[in-house]
């Protein structure tokens, strides 16, 4: 279908649905790119105005940074009525494909994004239980202590398995919510093999998100303390 002059809307006005319970991800299929929107935040604007066929190709070129290849849209929306629903899109983006990049676990390594230094620690990965994932967030070597909300929560945490089959996103602690230097989660697997993690935090207005790739086993194995030790196992 092509976009006409009007604009016409991706979207139309679902019921019950509040301006932070919308979020539209574009994921490259080997999970080297991540791009959201929470297009009822910053497009919408409590349906004054729609997604329309602009935004969304304006979305999509910034999403796929002049690379051709495929590319997952994950939908994810919150209705009051049914709870949590995400409705995953394959796309084929034409123009040169950029090499694929393999996943390596390395949630055991500090990451560094825009200045920041990131640890992540966890309790032991197994499907089907609790498990505790903390982000520690430091900047240039002092922690950072004056985070801010991030569409309601103090910061959001995107998981995606290797196989684009398994979809997490969890919010902090409600009861442990802090403004740094440590966010925690609790998150449930339902399968084990690897998956590429997204910590997004908002600091001085501007989001900063952080990539690991971690592995879930069936026994558990792999819990670390954020400094590579493997303290946390059981």
């Amino acid at each position: 279908m092509e976009p006409d002059d009007s604009g016409r809307p991706l979207i139309a006005e679902p019921s019950g649905l509040c301006v932070n319970r919308c979020l539209l991800l574009a994921q490259s299929v080997d999970l080297s790119i991540l791009r959201d929107r929470n297009p009822l935040h910053d497009v919408v604007q409590h349906w004054k105005r729609r997604l329309g066929w602009r935004d969304f190709a304006s979305f999509m070129d910034r999403a796929c940074e002049h690379s051709g290849g495929r590319y997952v849209l994950f939908h994810d929306f919150t209705p009051d009525s049914v709870g949590m629903q995400v409705v995953p899109v394959e796309l084929a983006v034409e123009g040169a494909e950029r090499p694929p990049v393999t996943l390596v676990a390395d949630d055991d390594r500090t990451q560094s994004v825009d200045g920041y230094d990131v640890a992540l620690a966890h309790s032991p990965l197994r499907p089907g239980a609790d498990c505790t994932m903390t982000f520690t967030l430091m900047r240039r070597g002092k922690p950072v202590t004056d985070l801010e909300p991030f569409l309601g929560a103090m910061g959001h945490l995107v998981m995606i398995s290797q196989d684009r089959a398994s979809f997490v996103h969890s919010h902090p602690l409600e009861a442990r919510q802090v403004i740094g230097p440590s966010v925690e989660f609790n998150v449930r697997f339902d399968r084990t093999g690897l998956y590429k993690a997204w910590g997004q935090f908002q600091r001085h207005g501007r989001v900063n998100t952080v990539p690991f790739v971690l592995r879930v086993f069936t026994d558990g194995r792999g819990g670390n303390d954020g400094t590579g030790a493997a303290s946390l196992q059981p």
